[in-house]
């Protein structure tokens, strides 16, 4: 490939990538206002005041709704273990539970930020969730430390990241070491005792990790769960018990609130929106409550958000501006009438101030405060406020969002014409001038009838329109020949283009490819039985044999990701799984190239990968690092492809290698230059590893692999390497075996399906499953396409 084709295949892929990036902009509107934004004028009563001394708030991350409600799971044969000191509690006067639901993405950063402002977060919290920003918009903790109270924290280091105040003390935690589960919660446990003798803070938050720590290694069904729950249970009655025997923080009642940031997935894993993941307990323990229950009483849901007035209540501080939540009342029996009635009254004011004018709520809102003015039986108005509340909750929470259709429009004609760039561009001023008269022209005839953030840009907007011009002028110039040839080249995967059309087919993505590769083993075993070349029909057979057996090693997709696979029975049998690895992991020696030196430090790599995995110290994966690094360099081009795979053995579990290696074979079998054929075996690879377009598929835990501590690039590249070793073992091999259309088919494809799928989220972005199906899926675009520049870039720069 010549230079100038290279500079035109990078080109158009970073043409791509600004031009989804903009898209993805105007999709995902961020919202975090500025501290000047913070002070509310609604201000609360007169006799809005705290309730309760001590509160401790117990986070147990990952803890699903059923590890504490019995909630008849229908799919499930043996019910989960359950927190025992909470089914205890629960049936006592001095407790409440319900069930809170949260909003996707169900990952712990925008859920803390859900329960500290009481409203939904944005979707890019996800990305921000491995290094999140201060919380500037107001929140609990701004008002409890406007109120002057004193805030204690241990755990999760994502409270004190986000934290716009100080704690009075704290010991925060890294949560994406999963693979320890028990240091992590033993150094919260460890301050109890010193804490609870203290009488110098009010609030003591705790974000236990442990439980989501072992859900991401084994899942809910693991022989774990049950003695970690056991664990928080002791936890949880050591501070209750404490705090109920110790005399009271200024002769008021403690409290301690129990409560799940986000649940769990049958497969162990969260982020997306199945009833496991988005429904979390919500256990509050106090002698100030008297709560009679009988037998027949249900489990209430309401929202997380909800979570933020009803602690605003219980310490008397001010509910954060944007909360969109209402006070749980079963809290408010702890109070008088007239302070539940003014209670009721303030969350109403806070709620409908958030409202248009013209809403309906306002008429709700006024005839009540004119009820109470007239001054009528408190009983009668109070169920007035609560109607109010509810239907100002109801209509804040769906209403939608603006969308720039202008800008979307824009970004989605970008990505259609940075193909455009991988042509010669042949442009003269004349041109670029009446091209950019002619846009010009359509910008302010859009924006005299539609508001844009386009049309408050008078310096950018001029560029993104020569920026068009040019991709556009090429795009024209492109020879009916050439796009036929890039057309035929992408057709035997438009089945695939069109599946995105459907929702479940977005789910379930991993089946349209395994048919694809069946399809197409098929198609090439068909001629050769016809002409007898047993040879080739066996090498077909072992390849179909090898994908069924690989398939079936994990559970991926959304409707049959709980069900056990290969990899749970290679787990029941630590030993049996051990010597499986090790037997399969070397055969990567003969299937390499087999130059003394090179024998020698590929057996010197499997060992220390054996050890690795054995141990998880962090100082053998720096080894193995710096082995794969010399192997690498010593000679770029031979070794490019096994680099990349010892590369991957690391991060990944000693199932997901045995899946790797058995791969290898298959491609070694096939030993094909058809692009299409290596198109739909990277991304079955990618299924294989147990990948998904759910975000709960993502194993955070192996960005931190052979790292002591957090730093943000490592994390991100090791964790995107992780999650697309399918496309980068792939495409290695295919490179280096002489498949040179393999790049140019995959931007062409990628093309493709982004434009479609961008299309079809803006005319579905008021959909149930946006939030659910579409967005992840988005961001796994714009992900997988990061991964293919960087590895098109160092392929074509250091490589070839």
């Amino acid at each position: 490939m010549g230079k100038m084709d290279k500079r035109s295949e990078i080109l158009s892929l970073l043409a791509l990538a600004l031009s989804f990036s903009l898209f993805l902009f105007a999709y995902f509107p961020s919202s975090n206002p500025g501290l000047n934004e913070v002070e509310s004028p609604i201000q609360p009563p007169d006799n809005w005041q705290r309730h309760v001394g001590h509160l401790v708030i117990v986070v147990i991350d990952a803890l699903r709704a059923d590890f504490v409600f019995d909630l008849h799971d229908q799919n499930r044969e043996v019910p989960l273990p359950k927190i025992s000191y909470l089914e205890k509690m629960l049936q006592d006067s001095n407790s409440f539970g319900c069930i809170l639901r949260c909003s996707p993405p169900t990952v712990t950063l925008p859920r803390i930020k859900s329960m500290l402002t009481g409203r939904k977060p944005t979707y890019l919290d996800v990305i921000n969730n491995i290094n999140s920003d201060v919380l500037l918009e107001d929140s609990l903790l701004i008002q409890w430390h406007a109120k002057g109270l004193k805030m204690i924290m241990y755990g999760d280091e994502t409270w004190e990241r986000i934290s716009p105040v100080k704690f009075v003390r704290s010991d925060p935690t890294t949560s994406f070491f999963v693979s320890d589960y028990t240091e992590v919660d033993n150094n919260i446990t460890r301050h109890l005792e010193e804490e609870l003798a203290a009488n110098d803070w009010d609030i003591m938050i705790l974000h236990y990790l442990g439980l989501d720590h072992i859900g991401h290694l084994e899942g809910p069904d693991s022989k774990l769960i049950a003695p970690k729950l056991e664990e928080m249970s002791q936890v949880i009655e050591k501070i209750y018990t404490s705090l109920s025997s110790k005399s009271y923080k200024d002769d008021l009642p403690p409290a301690v609130l129990i409560v799940g940031d986000h649940g769990m997935a049958d497969g162990g894993g969260h982020g997306g929106a199945t009833l496991q993941e988005v429904l979390v307990p919500l256990v509050v323990l106090s002698p100030a409550f008297d709560i009679q229950r009988d037998d027949a009483t249900q489990v209430k849901t309401f929202q997380q958000i909800d979570l933020a007035p009803s602690l605003s209540f219980m310490l008397g501080s001010k509910i954060p501006r944007r909360s969109n939540g209402r006070i749980l009342e079963e809290l408010l029996g702890i109070a008088t009438t007239d302070i539940k009635l003014d209670a009721l009254l303030y969350n109403s004011q806070q709620l409908t101030a958030l409202l248009d004018q013209e809403s309906k709520v306002n008429d709700i809102h006024s005839e009540a405060l004119n009820k109470l003015e007239q001054k009528l039986d408190r009983n009668e108005v109070q169920p007035m406020f609560k109607h109010s509340i509810s239907q100002a909750q109801e209509e804040l929470l769906n209403s939608g969002l603006q969308y720039d259709l202008y800008l979307l429009t824009l970004a989605i004609s970008m990505i259609a014409s940075s193909v455009g760039l991988r042509n010669e561009i042949n442009l003269n001023f004349s041109t670029i001038f009446l091209g950019f008269l002619f846009i010009q022209s359509i910008h302010f005839i859009i924006c005299s009838f539609t508001e844009s953030i386009l049309c408050n840009l008078s310096l950018l907007f001029p560029a993104l329109n020569i920026y068009l011009i040019f991709c556009l002028s090429s795009l024209f110039s492109v020879k009916v020949k050439d796009l036929s040839a890039q057309i035929s080249l992408i057709l035997p995967l438009l089945p695939h283009t069109v599946s995105l059309l459907s929702s479940s087919f977005v789910e379930e993505e991993h089946q349209t490819f395994y048919f694809l590769l069946m399809t197409a083993l098929t198609i090439m075993l068909v001629p050769k039985l016809a002409r007898n070349e047993w040879p080739d029909v066996v090498r077909c057979l072992l390849c179909a044999a090898f994908h069924r057996f690989s398939r079936a090693m994990n559970q991926t997709g959304d409707k049959w990701k709980h069900l056990p696979d290969l990899a749970d029975f290679f787990n029941e049998h630590e030993n049996f799984k051990l010597c499986t690895f090790v037997i399969v992991l070397f055969l990567l020696v003969p299937l390499f190239r087999n130059t003394k030196v090179n024998v020698i430090l590929n057996i010197v790599i499997c060992s220390l990968i054996i050890a690795f995995k054995i141990t998880q110290t962090v100082i053998i994966a720096q080894i193995l690092y710096f082995f794969i690094f010399l192997k690498l360099v010593s000679n770029r081009k031979e070794y490019f492809f096994e680099s990349i795979v010892f590369f991957c053995c690391v991060l990944h579990s000693e199932t997901n290698i045995i899946c790797i290696v058995i791969f290898i074979v298959m491609l070694k079998l096939l030993n094909t230059k058809n692009p299409v054929i290596y198109y739909i075996l990277g991304k079955c690879l990618h299924f294989y590893l147990g990948n998904s377009n759910s975000l709960a598929s993502i194993q955070v835990g192996a960005g931190y692999t052979g790292l002591s501590e957090y730093h943000a690039i490592p994390v991100i590249c090791l964790l995107a390497v992780h999650t697309y070793s399918g496309l980068l073992i792939t495409y290695s091999y295919a490179s280096m075996n002489g498949c040179t259309q393999i790049m140019s088919l995959h931007f062409y494809k990628t093309l493709c399906d982004i434009l479609l799928f961008c299309i079809l989220s803006v005319m579905m972005r008021y959909h149930i499953f946006v939030w659910s199906v579409f967005s992840p899926k988005l961001l796994y675009f714009g992900m997988e396409l990061v991964v293919f520049i960087a590895f098109s870039s160092l392929y074509y720069l250091f490589i070839e």
